[in-house]
């Protein structure tokens, strides 16, 4: 095959493209407004829930092997009795894929004086994503042709004239004598 060009073209039937779906090495992710990742934000509330102010020295977020301190992103670090603050995490979720992920959120605070307090809670998240049904055929074409037009005339509004009258007159009478009686001799 020297000096020749080898061509491989390779067709895609757009009529039945699912978010996900693979081309060789290619992915389809998005398809006009349609994508597969959707932004969410996690909102970690902090209350100070004792009776001496708090200021927080740590958030710690474990989320499958990663884990992230998230304290530059609290809002307020100083945390009054009765008040809180929040920190806010924004990620991009895959909602084409099944997901079932867990996060633990741990906060520590110290007060002016005293021990540091901490508490922790685990929060999941899951994402379940639903078959797709298989593509329908697409519509067939319009008629080519106009309907026919109706096979006759509408009928009459009522008949235009009264029924004829019966066949014939009515039967006539039995027979006007009755059969003759019996023989009177007997046969010889």
């Amino acid at each position: 095959l020297s000096g020749s060009i080898l061509e491989q073209t390779l067709f895609i039937d757009t009529t039945a493209l699912n978010l996900k779906d693979t081309f060789g090495s290619m992915q389809l992710e998005s398809c006009d407004e349609q994508s597969c990742f959707i932004p969410i934000t996690y909102a970690y509330n902090i209350t100070n829930i004792g009776d001496t102010p708090m200021e927080v020295t740590t958030v710690m977020r474990t989320r499958g092997t990663s884990m992230v301190d998230l304290i530059g992103i609290v809002e307020d670090r100083n945390v009054e009795v009765g008040e809180s603050t929040v920190a806010r995490e924004r990620k991009e979720l895959d909602v084409c894929v099944n997901v079932d992920e867990e996060t633990r959120i741990r906060v520590e605070a110290d007060p002016p004086q005293g021990i540091p307090c901490f508490s922790e809670d685990d929060y999941e998240l899951t994402v379940v994503v639903s078959p797709t049904s298989p593509p329908t055929d697409p519509p067939s074409p319009s008629p080519s042709d106009a309907p026919s037009p109706s096979p006759s005339d509408p009928p009459s509004p009522s008949p235009s004239a009264p029924p004829s009258p019966s066949p014939s007159d009515l039967p006539s009478p039995s027979p006007s004598a009755p059969p003759s009686p019996s023989p009177s001799d007997p046969p010889s």
